[in-house]
């Protein structure tokens, strides 16, 4: 059964003041000594005065130029230095301090009936943590251990510089006075006039100064009058709060809470701040935290030239299942007046061990309403179609199926929309996959399709119900050399037709028998380049299939689609999707794939495939039953290559030539590189239409994207698509970053094409969009829009730590 709490917020709708406190606060949490019997502990040796040193190395902050080789390896992005703690050369110091014992020193030390002072140099440690001070008196009665002058409070990734504490050794209760804070690994530093560590859970500063840059460029400081943080609710709050860049005041707040771990709590998130053709884009989440298995962001959002319109989300979780329930509304658009809108609902869950549902809906106002304000997703703004679909699926060992219901909304007058399955209903017998032994194969499907536009109702596409059936039975011989899989099977498909004319027939079927053998050899041999060891496999394939042909003239066209030929293809045992079309067959192919391995990283650097298919006799079925019989005697010969010497670098290519005219029907490659300082992107592809088919369009695109740094600090992006064949660029984007210990700061720029209307899919036009981020470390930022956008454009683009 799932945990009944929400998924944890995502780092894009933390809270406007958010703020990291944790990992410096929790070391304070936990009591610094248990002294218990402090004064029988106590053994004298000489003195060891600490030298006060500058205020970069009170920090424990070193310049880039004083770290060693492999601290500087460690450096964070953007940071010319780093925090690194001092050896820990104090006895048991590699020791955690529930298990260590207590060691004492100080140059003078004196002991009364409740109270042991020590004087001069003063050293406490216990295992991994330790204290220095210039004094120290503990009460014997009350435990209460104070320390005064240049006191020093180190463990591991923690250190507290203060002048004066108090602490009581039996809770680790207690306060300091001008406290100084800092937590090693996340670089964030406090200090305070007075701390006190009242409870448990419990942690105050009067005069705050908080910040997460570094000592060397502080650019940013929030102060407040008085900071409260709570562990137990995991909340903090604070009072009289002003954030300063750069010493200049940008942020008041008399009073605000914020959350101190990832605990949700009802507040402001940050603002998203963009700008395109169609004017500044300004939204304003408000995030309601209902209860820990609900919640809700209700965003307030100006649309450039549009107007103003409300956005809302809520997320509900139970045992069953997780919704998400969204929706968007314009009351009146300032452009046309008309009312704007869109709705959104997403459901997952599971039952059982076995059962598993969805639901996808998605529904909006009008046909342009994606290509207006869907802002941060290209892919969104292109979208011709809504999918609104729920599914109900069963998995076992043996057996899978599903119920379907399905339809769509059409967000393009250029393309067909597609039928609505109410409802489509599936079963199929699971392949095992042994070896030697008979596999029986079962599927069975009953779909209802439906149009907006079916001949009942007065348009031109067919509807009404479709039953499929398929059986068969293989029998599946391998052996470390080769494997032979012979196979038969039979398909069925009948249709009862709605709104026919009486001349036409309503219930057309179809059955036909297939068969197919599949044989390959696998040869190994050792091969050597330069001082590299591979493993080179020579795998040819031959793969014959027969199916009957039995005319189909009467059969409607639901889902079917011819697929791309490809090397892959040569081993199918249908050129088309879905079920309407019962393809006849008799053909063979001949395939041969080389592998190159490295035996060093397991890694396959090479793959080589090569083969084309041969038919014995013309193929008359077409996705199109009144096209002409394909009657070429063989395929295109398929290549495929692919190239991945390291993990960080790979190549496809892909192509098909025709040997019968001497050309080259289809190519394409793709290229991936990455590393720490750069990444490249680099595609082509080129395709010509197929005179014997309609599902075959020409076109010619390159594309290439690139993230590079520039130094430590600045970092560019791009991204440009160009449609060759239409001699237009698809989109330019070109951004760049800013990033260093305690502030990035991100501007990304896109020109995409997008539809001006939905009636034509040649009268475009280039949208140009700005989005801007700004982030303090540690403190929060605005814009977040800029991430989605370069994701979904670069390919492997991720941010930098």
């Amino acid at each position: 059964m799932p945990s009944l709490l929400l998924p944890t917020q995502p780092a894009l709708l933390s809270p406007v003041t958010k703020i990291h406190f944790m990992a410096a606060v929790k070391s304070i949490y936990t009591p610094l000594f248990r002294y218990h019997s402090l004064a029988t502990a106590i053994t004298l040796c000489a003195g060891i005065s600490p030298a006060m040193a500058n205020d970069y190395q009170a920090w424990d902050w070193l310049p880039e130029h004083e770290l060693s080789d492999q601290q500087r390896c460690q450096m964070s992005t953007g940071c010319q230095g780093a925090y690194v703690e001092p050896k820990a050369d104090w006895p048991e110091a590699h020791i955690p301090p529930e298990q260590a014992a207590l060691h004492a020193g100080a140059n003078q030390s004196s002991m009364t009936e409740n109270t042991v002072e020590l004087n001069g140099d003063v050293i406490l440690s216990k295992g991994q943590r330790r204290v220095i001070a210039d004094s120290a008196t503990l009460n014997r009665l009350s435990n209460v251990l104070k320390l005064k002058g240049h006191v020093e409070v180190r463990e591991p990734g923690f250190l507290l510089r203060c002048e004066a504490g108090e602490i009581n050794t039996d809770t680790g209760l207690g306060s300091f006075s001008q406290a100084h804070i800092l937590n090693h690994d996340t670089g964030l530093r406090i200090s305070a006039e007075q701390a006190e560590h009242p409870s448990e859970f419990s942690f105050n500063f009067s005069g705050a100064r908080y910040t997460q840059c570094t000592p060397d460029d502080e650019v940013w400081v929030m102060t407040a009058g008085q900071l409260n943080l709570d562990q137990a609710t995991g909340w903090g709050s604070a009072e009289d709060v002003v954030v300063r860049v750069k010493d200049i005041p940008v942020f008041y707040s008399p009073y605000l809470t914020f959350p101190i771990d990832d605990r949700r709590k009802t507040g402001f998130l940050w603002p998203t701040i963009a700008s395109s053709d169609g004017g500044l884009d300004l939204s304003l989440p408000y995030y309601l935290n209902i209860a820990p298995n609900f919640d809700a962001t209700i965003t307030p959002r100006r649309v450039g030239q549009h107007g103003n319109m409300l956005e809302a989300e809520t997320r509900y979780l139970n045992q069953y299942s997780f919704w998400t329930v969204a929706g968007a509304q314009l009351n009146d658009d300032e452009m046309d007046g008309e009312k704007r809108w869109l709705g959104n609902i997403k459901e997952q869950g599971r039952f059982g061990q076995h059962w598993s549902h969805s639901i996808d809906y998605n529904k909006v106002s009008d046909l342009d309403y994606l290509r207006d304000f869907s802002f941060d997703s290209i892919s969104t703004q292109r979208s011709n179609h809504l999918a609104q679909t729920g599914r109900m699926s069963f998995n076992s060992q043996n057996w899978s199926g599903q119920v379907l219901v399905q339809e769509h909304q059409s967000l393009d007058t250029v393309y067909n929309a597609p039928y609505k399955r109410l409802p489509q209903i599936s079963l199929s017998r699971q392949s095992h996959g042994e070896n030697f032994v008979p596999d029986y194969s079962l599927s069975l499907q009953f779909t209802e399709f439906d149009h907006e536009e079916s001949k009942e109702k007065g348009g031109s596409f067919d509807s009404g119900q479709r039953r499929y059936a398929e059986a068969g039975v293989s029998f599946p011989m391998r052996w470390a050399p080769g494997f032979i899989i012979p196979s038969t099977k039979v398909r069925h498909v009948s249709y009862q037709l709605d709104g026919l004319q009486a001349s036409e027939d309503d219930s057309p079927e179809a059955t036909v028998a297939l068969g197919s053998l599949d044989m390959g050899l696998i040869f190994e041999r050792p091969f050597s380049l330069s001082d590299s060891r591979y493993s080179q496999t020579l795998e040819p394939r031959v793969y014959h299939l027969y199916s009957d042909y039995e005319e189909q003239n009467q059969q409607p066209d639901f889902d079917s689609k011819a697929l791309n030929f490809s090397y892959n293809q040569l081993f199918r045992d249908s050129r088309f999707t879905g079920h309407d079309r019962l393809d006849d067959a008799n053909q063979t192919s001949v395939g041969v794939t080389s592998r190159f391995i490295d035996e060093a990283t397991g890694l396959e650097t090479l793959t080589l495939s090569l083969g084309q298919t041969f038919y014995w006799q013309d193929r008359r079925i077409q996705e199109d039953l009144s096209d002409s019989p394909l009657s070429q005697d063989n395929s295109q010969i398929a290549a495929e290559i692919r190239y991945q010497p390291q993990d960080n670098f790979w190549l496809n290519s892909t192509s098909l030539w025709d040997s019968r005219q001497d050309k080259m029907d289809e190519f394409g490659f793709s290229s991936h590189y990455k590393n720490d300082k750069a990444l490249l992107n680099v595609g082509y592809r080129f395709r010509r239409d197929d005179p014997a088919t309609s599902s075959v369009e020409a076109l010619e695109q390159a594309d290439i994207s690139t993230v590079i740094a520039l130094n430590d600090r600045w970092q560019a992006m791009a991204r440009f698509q160009y449609d060759v064949a239409e001699d237009r660029s698809l989109e330019d984007l070109f951004g760049i970053e800013y990033q260093d210990c305690c502030w990035l700061t991100r501007i990304v720029y896109q020109r995409a094409v997008k539809k001006v209307n939905a009636s034509s899919s040649l009268d475009t036009e280039h949208d140009h969009k700005i989005v801007l981020q700004f982030q303090l470390k540690g403190l929060g930022g605005i814009g977040n829009k800029a991430i989605r956008l370069l994701q979904e454009s670069i390919l492997g683009y991720e941010e930098r730590d």
